[in-house]
């Protein structure tokens, strides 16, 4: 079920089946959602669904809540490029020439990752040192004396050595960011770019990092060389976590602007 309405503006829909589609009662619902939205409840169980200063998308189970800006969606998605510290012409890219392209904000935001993402990787990826512990029959690095004595029959000779990587926090968490893009970019035009993107990480990385703390590791990771990061892990945060425009409730929590 899917509510649209404008900034500061009203619209009426039935209580049952918002409370059918989110899962929820109404009153957990009205709680969940605010200060997004507020809702009233009205005769013959209808509910109002009122709109703050707040714009942007959210959802509770199947029920979507769509607030469109007064300004036009060209002009919104430049202000989020900004925002982001991220390239506009990306944005700019993903919703097409003026803003007409049919694409909601957080669609908007999965292409402008995929764009930002697929960028990056036609450059220098980036790596990070990582150390192993592994039994080699020719000796690297240093011996790992702690395991000698471990396994005694097992060949070659317990090693630990440092290794240079790409599967880093910071293209493990664009990876989770890049499957959630191609999830929501599914039947359009930016379809084959997602899944080229998504495809391309995962064959840098062992798993994938979603937390709020993965992507403060990964901002930290990033040296002077891999500015160009920057901008796509704040897409992918606002995908995966909420933040901006784009919201889940129960998973990245209420905001918007």
């Amino acid at each position: 079920m899917e509510i649209s309405l404008g900034e500061w503006s009203q619209a009426f829909a039935s209580a049952r089946d918002m409370e059918a589609a989110a899962g929820f009662g109404i009153l957990e619902i009205a709680r969940r959602f605010a200060p997004f939205i507020t809702l009233t409840s009205e005769f013959e169980g209808r509910v109002r669904v009122q709109a703050t200063r707040k714009v942007g998308e959210a959802q509770l189970g199947e029920l979507m809540i769509r607030v469109h800006p007064s300004m036009p969606v060209g002009s919104m998605v430049r202000l989020l490029g900004w925002l982001s510290r991220g390239r506009v012409h990306l944005m700019e890219t993903a919703l097409g020439s003026g803003g007409k392209h049919p694409f909601s904000l957080r669609e908007a935001v999965a292409a402008g990752l995929v764009l930002a993402t697929h960028e990056l990787l036609r450059s220098e990826v980036h790596r990070g040192y990582e150390r192993r512990h592994e039994r080699l029959l020719i000796l690297r690095g240093r011996p790992d004396f702690k395991r000698a004595g471990e396994q005694p029959s097992a060949r070659g000779v317990p090693c630990v050595y440092v290794e240079l990587s790409r599967d880093t926090v910071p293209n493990q968490v664009l990876c989770a960011g890049a499957n959630e893009a191609l999830r929501v970019l599914a039947g359009s035009g930016f379809e084959g770019r997602a899944r080229q993107v998504s495809q391309g990480l995962a064959q840098l990385v062992s798993r994938e990092r979603a937390q709020a703390q993965d992507f403060v590791l990964a901002r930290e990771q990033l040296g002077h060389r891999h500015q160009v990061y920057r901008a796509a892990l704040e897409l992918a945060q606002m995908l995966l976590l909420g933040g901006g425009p784009i919201s889940v409730v129960g998973a990245g929590g209420m905001s918007g602007w």
